[in-house]
C-alpha cells in the first residue's frame, strides 16, 4: 500500500527526497487546517479596468485611512487606489517608490534625482532644502522603533526627521540628513528593516557609483543608528540580489537572487532557512524581490514569498512557508498562468488586514500587469488549476512490477455541489502531464456525497508518480477536505 497524507509536511527538495509529502503543489492551503490538502483562494484582479498605470512596485498606506493606499508603478507614476470601490486617481510622475508620512505622499525614482512630494492634482514639487538623491534604488522604511523616515540613498542611508509639524514646504520643520550612514565603498543600499534598536540593510557590490555588479554576495549591514561612517556587524550572504527583508518576531527573513534561497537573521546571526524547491538544471533561474518591494509579506501565519520565472519554471506566484520552514504553493496571479510559458512576474504584496492581502504583478510575455486581492472569506480556484503531485515512488523491478488494484482518496468530510477530483499518474518525471494516464474524474455530481471517493487500479509498475488535482464550481467557497490519498493492493 502507498499512503500520502500528513499534507501539512510540505513540498520535498526534489521529487526523489522524502523531506515532505509533495513533489509539487499549485493553488493549494496545506496550512490552514493541518492534516489536510484544500483548493486555495481564487485572487481577485482589483484593476479589471486596467488602470494601474504599470507594473506594481511600491505601495503604501494612508496612515490615518484603512481605504486609501497609493501604488508607485515601474513607469514611476503613482496613483490613489480606494480598497473599497477599487477607484484609481492618477496622481502624477511621483517616482516608482512612494511613501506616506506624516501627512505627506512623498515619491522618489531610481538613479540620481530629488526627494519629492505631491502637492496637488499630479503635481510633484522637490521638498524644501532636501538636496538630489544619490544613485540607485531609493526604498523607503519607516522604522517602529524611532519616528526617523529612512531611504536608501546609493551608497548611503538617507533620513528624515521631524522637528515641528513636519511640512515639505518647509525646511525648518524637519532635518534632512543624505549620508546619515556610508556604507564602505562599492555598495549600493537596497532594502532596510529593523533588528530591535538597530537598522538592518541590504547592500550589494557596484562596479560604479550606480550600477549593480552581478557578484555571488549580498552584504549584511548592522547599523546602530547612531555613527555615520561605521557598521557594527556585517554578514555576508553568497549570493547576489538578496535584499528582499521582511520582520517577523524580532527575526529577519531575507531573500532575493535567483535560486528561492531564505535566511533568517537573529540576535544569534545569520543562518540558511529554507529553499522553494525548483528544478534549476539547465541555468534555469527563477526571481525574487526584483520587481517590487517587497514581494515579502506574513498572512495567517506564515511567511508569503513572491517568485517570479522568467526560465519556463513554474508555477510562479506565491508560496507559503511556515516558521519551522515547510513550504508550498498557495497563489498564482488572476490570469491563472503559471509561468511555464509566459514570463510570470510578483512585485510588492501588501498586508491590508490579517484577512487580506493584495500585491502587483506583471505577465512580461503578453504586457499585461494587475493588482490582485486575496481574501480568507473569498471564493476557491476552479477549474482543477489546484493540484499536488506525489514524490516519484520506487515500487518494483523490472523483474517483478508492482500493480495496484484501487485508487482511493479519502476526505475529511463527504463532496459538496461543484467539487471534483481527478488523478493522473506517469512512471518517469520526464512525460509531460498533459500526456500522462488519466486515472479518472470524480465529482459531487457523478458520485454524490461520499467521503471516500475511488478510482481504478494502477498496473505493472516500477516508479509511480501521481497528480490529484481538485477544482469546485464557479463562485464557490467550497472545496473538497483531501485528507489522504491510498493505493491498495
Amino acid at each position: 500500500m502507498i499512503e500520502i497524507l500528513n499534507f501539512h509536511q510540505g513540498q520535498a527538495e526534489t521529487p526523489y527526497m522524502t523531506n515532505g509529502v509533495f513533489a509539487k503543489t499549485q493553488n493549494i492551503d496545506i496550512f490552514s487546517q493541518k492534516g489536510i490538502a484544500r483548493i486555495n483562494y481564487l485572487p481577485v484582479d482589483k484593476d479589471g479596468d486596467n488602470e494601474i498605470a504599470d507594473m506594481p512596485v511600491s505601495i503604501a498606506r494612508k496612515d490615518d485611512s484603512n481605504n486609501i493606499l497609493y501604488i508607485g508603478s515601474q513607469d514611476n507614476v503613482v496613483q490613489e487606489y480606494a480598497i473599497s470601490t477599487g477607484a484609481v486617481t492618477n496622481l502624477g510622475s511621483g517616482g516608482k517608490f512612494v511613501t506616506y508620512w506624516k501627512g505627506s505622499i512623498l515619491g522618489a525614482g531610481t538613479g540620481v534625482g530629488n526627494i519629492k512630494y505631491h502637492a496637488s492634482g499630479t503635481t510633484w514639487t522637490n521638498i524644501d532644502g532636501t538636496s538630489a538623491t544619490l544613485a540607485g534604488e531609493h526604498f523607503w522604511f519607516k522604522s517602529s522603533y524611532n519616528d526617523i523616515l529612512y531611504i536608501c540613498n546609493g551608497r548611503s542611508i538617507g533620513t528624515i526627521q521631524e522637528d515641528t509639524d513636519f511640512d515639505p514646504t518647509a525646511s525648518a520643520s524637519f532635518t534632512y540628513t543624505q549620508s546619515a550612514l556610508a556604507l564602505p565603498e562599492g555598495y549600493l543600499s537596497y532594502s532596510i528593516a529593523d533588528l530591535n534598536d538597530r537598522l538592518v540593510i541590504a547592500g550589494v557590490k557596484s562596479k560604479s557609483s550606480a550600477t549593480p555588479e552581478l557578484t555571488p554576495e549580498t552584504a549584511i549591514f548592522i547599523w546602530d543608528r547612531i555613527t555615520a561612517t561605521t557598521t557594527a556587524q556585517i554578514f555576508f550572504i553568497p549570493e547576489a540580489d538578496m535584499t528582499t527583508m521582511v520582520n517577523i518576531g524580532n527575526d529577519i527573513y531575507i531573500t532575493g537572487g535567483e535560486n528561492g534561497r531564505i535566511y533568517k537573521l537573529s540576535e544569534s546571526g545569520l543562518q540558511f532557512f529554507a529553499q522553494i524547491p525548483f528544478d534549476l538544471d539547465n541555468d534555469k533561474k527563477v526571481k525574487i524581490g526584483r520587481f517590487g518591494h517587497q514581494s515579502l509579506a506574513w498572512f495567517n501565519n506564515r511567511l508569503l514569498v513572491g517568485v517570479s520565472s522568467d526560465d519556463g519554471l513554474y508555477p510562479a506566484g506565491i508560496y507559503g512557508v511556515t516558521l519551522d520552514g515547510k513550504i508550498a504553493h498557495e497563489f498564482l496571479t488572476s490570469e491563472g498562468l503559471d509561468g511555464s510559458e509566459d514570463d510570470i512576474r510578483i512585485g510588492p504584496m501588501f498586508l491590508i488586514d490579517e484577512n487580506n492581502l493584495m500585491f502587483g504583478w506583471e505577465n512580461n510575455t503578453d504586457a499585461t500587469h494587475g493588482l490582485d486581492l486575496v481574501q480568507t472569506s473569498g471564493n476557491r480556484q476552479v477549474s482543477y488549476s489546484s493540484y499536488f503531485e506525489s514524490l516519484l515512488i520506487p515500487v518494483g523491478t523490472k523483474r517483478k512490477k508492482k500493480s495496484y488494484n484501487t485508487t482511493m482518496v479519502q476526505l475529511a468530510r463527504p463532496l459538496q455541489t461543484g467539487e471534483g477530483i481527478r488523478i493522473r499518474w506517469r512512471t518517469e518525471v520526464s512525460t509531460a502531464w498533459t500526456s500522462a494516464t488519466t486515472l479518472g474524474t470524480k465529482t459531487y455530481t457523478t458520485e454524490g456525497a461520499v467521503s471516500v471517493v475511488e478510482f481504478p487500479g494502477i498496473h505493472n509498475l516500477e516508479n509511480l508518480q501521481i497528480r490529484v488535482e481538485l477544482t469546485t464550481g464557479a463562485s464557490s467557497k467550497n472545496t473538497p477536505y483531501v485528507l489522504a490519498v491510498r493505493l491498495l493492493d
